[in-house]
């Protein structure tokens, strides 16, 4: 009966450890695709460690009072600075460039060693 305890275990450790190896294997297998494309993507947009911003310029539109309407056609009261929403709805999608479900997966320290 202690054979038997013993080969179990034996199983379940061999599993997890085959499993653990298997998960380390698809990270170093997957990790140059993810740090080439994201290499090429900041050199294009020149983000750089000394300049590590992206800024989008987003047009101003000033509005009047009484010079809005709802999409009923009503007049609104809103007056001041406002941006268009087809240029903020760009904001985005420019974001989404830079996150990697890969990346996102990993481990936090992981992370940050890659950075």
């Amino acid at each position: 009966m202690l054979g038997l305890g013993s080969n179990v275990l034996a199983e379940i450790l061999a599993a997890i450890t085959l499993i653990f190896l298997g998960w380390i294997l698809s990270v170093l297998l997957r990790l140059p695709f993810v740090y080439r494309k994201r290499r090429r993507l900041f050199e294009f947009f020149e983000i750089t460690e000394e300049c590590p911003r992206l800024i989008v310029y987003l047009s101003t539109v000033f509005v009047r009072m009484w010079g809005s309407e709802d999409f009923r056609g009503e007049a609104r009261s809103f007056t001041g600075p406002a941006v268009p929403a087809a240029e903020l709805s760009t904001i985005e999608p420019i974001a989404r460039l830079f996150n990697d479900p890969f990346l996102d997966s990993l481990p936090i320290s992981i992370r940050a060693w890659l950075a």
